[in-house]
């Protein structure tokens, strides 16, 4: 069975991108550490040129199945139903 994660990204991760991890690879790079995925997507409302950052600081890490969704929150980052919307169309 194929393994899909599906990730927000979030503060946090950008801010341990920018640190190269000195205090921590946030939650998504560790997860990604810790366990084996097939595919991995990652969504964010962030500008792109973070988001871009973040998904090169993971190629470093040796990720290679990873990619960024653009996602238009309109403004509301806890807006969790269209999260899970813009999830489900990457399936």
């Amino acid at each position: 069975m194929k393994k899909t994660l599906f990730a927000w990204i979030g503060e946090n991760d950008l801010r341990s991108a920018q640190a190269d991890g000195a205090n921590g690879l946030g939650a998504i790079c560790q997860t990604i550490t810790d366990r084996q995925f097939d595919d991995i997507v990652l969504l964010s409302d962030y500008p792109e040129e973070r988001a871009t950052g973040y998904m090169k600081w993971l190629e470093v890490r040796k990720v290679q199945n990873a990619r960024f969704v653009k996602v238009d929150l309109g403004g509301n980052p806890t807006d969790y139903r269209a999260i899970y919307e813009n999830a489900k169309l990457q399936v």
